[in-house]
């Protein structure tokens, strides 16, 4: 059994134990109660800021800065395989002129 020292310990405890649950209780309510009043996102946020950051990058004229690079760099690559089979033509012509070939 336990003695009369010991009880009052245990009653503090389950006392302050209760309070504590208690108040994660209150939170959690609290809690409940924030969700149930606050309204969720749309579903098509996401598309929504997509079209937001691609009107912008249109405004700033992004797109048609874009698109040049674009051409740009495909000219770019033509020229250099041209260049690169002109070289080679050019070195197959020479070992067939001095007789290698």
């Amino acid at each position: 059994m336990s003695s009369g020292k010991d009880r009052p310990k245990n009653l503090e405890e389950v006392a302050r134990r209760k309070a504590q649950l208690d108040e994660e209780i209150k939170r959690i309510h609290e809690s409940e109660e924030e969700k149930k009043h606050t309204i969720p996102p749309p579903e098509d946020l996401d598309r929504r800021k997509e079209e937001l950051d691609f009107t912008k990058s249109l405004k700033e004229g992004n797109v048609r800065n874009t698109e040049r690079e674009l051409i740009r760099g495909k000219l770019l690559t033509v020229l250099l395989i041209l260049a690169a089979i002109a070289v080679f033509l050019w070195c197959y012509r020479a070992l067939q002129q001095y007789g290698l070939l």
